[in-house]
């Protein structure tokens, strides 16, 4: 960080990025929260986001606001008439239902390790396809990685 640079509280800049994005314009958002690793870290990378024009779909990463104003990056596991329901990458427990109505963007590209990703690159549908496939065994999985990790260490 240079001595010109600013830190802005998100919850003061995100109103600014959704207005932008309602605008039609794609704005580019540093991750922020662990709930989409392993796919995105937090504070390495971004997400561009854009406007929703299309009908939302199982496996988009979706930029939508709680009931409670909280502004939130998850990827929609399922779709029933006008919910949604959502899960982080590193989460079990999915949240919904959510109207899609509180959706205002979804992630076009996303820039992983400085690397640009988009719809169509092997990484992005595994995340988009498999992983989501494997959220019940997710729970097992994080187990294995976490006990390797720990016997590594040992």
């Amino acid at each position: 960080m240079t001595r010109n640079d600013k830190i802005i509280s998100a919850y003061d800049i995100l109103p600014v990025y959704k207005e932008l994005i309602d605008e039609g314009r794609e704005v580019k958002l540093t991750v922020a929260g662990y709930s989409m690793e392993p796919f995105l870290k937090n504070g390495r990378d971004k997400v561009l986001l854009g406007k929703v024009s299309r009908p939302l779909k199982r496996g988009d990463i979706a930029f939508y606001v709680r009931p409670t104003g909280q502004y939130v990056l998850h990827r929609i596991k399922k779709i029933c008439g006008e919910d949604c329901y959502f899960v982080g990458d590193s989460q079990i427990a999915v949240e919904g239902p959510i109207k899609s109505s509180a959706v205002f963007a979804v992630a076009t590209a996303v820039y992983r390790k400085d690397k640009l990703l988009k719809k169509g690159d092997f990484l992005w549908e595994v995340f988009e396809h498999l992983w989501l496939m494997l959220l019940p065994m997710r729970r097992m999985i994080f187990k294995f990685v976490y006990r390797s990790g720990q016997n590594e260490k040992s």
